[in-house]
């Protein structure tokens, strides 16, 4: 036993480089090296020797989840393992798994890549199964997280999380993953290539240690991906951010395939559509990399849906409310019975928006027989819209207004100027995070480069062409070269372009 503890606690040793210390090839190797044998000594470990006492203490009360990261997780996938045998979860084991979460050492786990995507499936199944359900998402976040702080390389942890967040109903939690965008998926390595860096070298973007052989992620189908930006259009529309769900919506509907009716798409495409109708009264532009036959066929599926948008672009409410009732349960069935109740009032906003064009003031009165309410109820709706920022208006106060004879006092409403509706911008940080972004992008951009540099389809290419045209050898185009990074000027260090006319 006691043999067994000084393995587990003999990495990292005094003389391993720390993190912050791998700046150079020598320490990175040295790491790397030291590292690795540290894993294969761990491997050869029966998992029962983590379960069992030492003294009185657990094997895992000697660890430290911050230093002992590789042993510490080893440790709780025996534990968890005994958890799903006997199918009960202690709180002691829930805790430890929390505490590894939030504080195990990044750089240690890149090396343990598919006991990590072990634990994030345990997590998932207790969850589902043993109720721990709300209490499972910050830590699952947190981890992905220290993992992979961009979040840019897609996992099927991430969907993993996802579903979690769905299912505990917190669609809030999920947004400091998701709102980071997808730049990659796990590829392969290049042999003689990626491999001469070792897995704990500061990477410039996530993709060059989250690969296929890394473990990190399952093998990721079309439709599993297809599948995240789905269940991530879900939470966005959840949350109303009809603008960014709109865009996961395309990231499906533009995805290849040869099945002309792929079931991911035509439920993209009818979400696409309502979230249209929600966002801005009428359908988005349909992306053009859209698959012609692709879209003639789901639309072919989506007939109930078209005619509830061709009633909306007419602002027919009555005939609106007749295509949602001839529909049925098929908006249940759909899973989109809540989007279609909200397009039913959503009517009555835009209806209210378009007297904009020709009025900059009017009574409630004449918005009410607009739209077909009572002078109470419309008031209401009104208030209720301003309130929550889907209309730029006011409601004044009463106007006397004469019909019938009559002169009575009502309320009136007061459309505000696109000008008074724009909020101050603070230029210097927009333009230090647009300046991110681009830097962001860029990097994802040279790592890209690179990888179509080194396939084996782009060598092929280059060797047909060194052979058609008799000139040059192929060696002397096989260096890659990072591109130069891109520097911003100041406004003073421009040259004058009319200097030499």
């Amino acid at each position: 036993m006691a043999d067994t503890a000084s393995l587990l606690l003999s990495f990292p040793s005094d003389d391993t480089p720390r993190p912050e210390d791998l700046t150079t090839f020598a320490a990175e190797r040295d790491y790397d090296q030291q590292i690795t044998n540290y894993i294969s000594k761990l491997s050869r470990l029966p998992a029962r020797e983590f379960t069992k006492l030492h003294g009185d203490k657990d094997m895992l009360d000697l660890l430290e989840p911050s230093m002992n990261s590789v042993a510490y997780l080893n440790g709780l996938l025996a534990h968890a393992e005994a958890a799903l045998k006997s199918k009960t979860l202690s709180s002691e084991l829930w805790t430890r798994i929390i505490l590894f979460c939030n504080t195990f050492d990044p750089i240690q786990i890149r090396y343990v890549g598919q006991n990590f995507n072990n634990l994030i499936k345990y997590m998932r199944h207790f969850a589902v199964e043993m109720g721990a359900g709300a209490h499972a998402v910050e830590p699952m976040r947190n981890a992905l997280l220290r993992v992979d702080p961009s979040s840019s390389t897609l996992t099927t942890s991430h969907i993993h999380f996802v579903e979690l967040c769905i299912d505990a109903g917190t669609f809030r939690a999920a947004l400091p993953v998701i709102d980071k965008d997808i730049a990659s998926f796990p590829g392969d390595t290049i042999k003689n290539v990626d491999d001469q860096q070792a897995l704990c070298h500061g990477f410039e973007v996530s993709a060059g240690y989250v690969t296929q052989k890394s473990g990190f992620s399952d093998k990721l189908e079309l439709r599993l991906v297809t599948s995240y930006y789905l269940l991530c259009a879900h939470i966005y529309i959840g949350l109303r951010k009809y603008e960014r769900a709109r865009l996961f919506l395309e990231y499906v509907l533009v995805t290849p395939t040869n099945q002309c009716h792929h079931a991911h798409m035509l439920e993209a495409y009818k979400k696409w559509l309502l979230v249209g109708l929600l966002f801005q009264g009428k359908v988005f532009a349909i992306p053009k990399s859209v698959d012609g036959q692709a879209l003639k066929a789901i639309r072919s599926l989506s007939r109930s849906y078209e005619a509830v948008v061709k009633a909306f672009r007419e602002r027919d409410r009555r005939r609106l409310e007749a295509e949602i009732d001839v529909a049925g349960d098929s908006w249940q069935k759909d899973g989109n019975r809540g989007l279609i109740d909200q397009v039913d009032r959503s009517l009555m906003l835009f209806r209210v928006k378009d007297l904009e064009d020709t009025y900059s003031a009017l009574p409630v009165s004449r918005v009410a027989k607009h739209i077909g309410l009572p002078q109470d109820a419309t008031i209401s709706f009104l208030t209720q819209t301003i309130k929550k920022g889907q209309l730029s208006a006011s409601i004044g106060e009463p106007a006397e207004e004469t019909a019938n004879g009559t002169t009575s006092p009502t309320p009136v409403l007061r459309f505000h100027t696109s000008a008074s509706a724009i909020r101050p911008i603070d230029e210097d940080a927009e333009m230090a995070a647009q300046q991110a972004r681009i830097e962001e992008l860029a990097a994802h951009v040279r790592e890209a480069s690179r990888k179509i540099a080194l396939s084996k389809e782009y060598l092929d290419y280059q060797r047909r062409n060194k052979k058609a045209d008799g000139s040059g050898s192929l060696a002397e185009d096989m260096e890659w070269d990072a591109p130069a990074q891109p520097s911003i000027r100041n406004d003073t260090e421009d040259e004058d372009m009319m200097a030499d006319l």
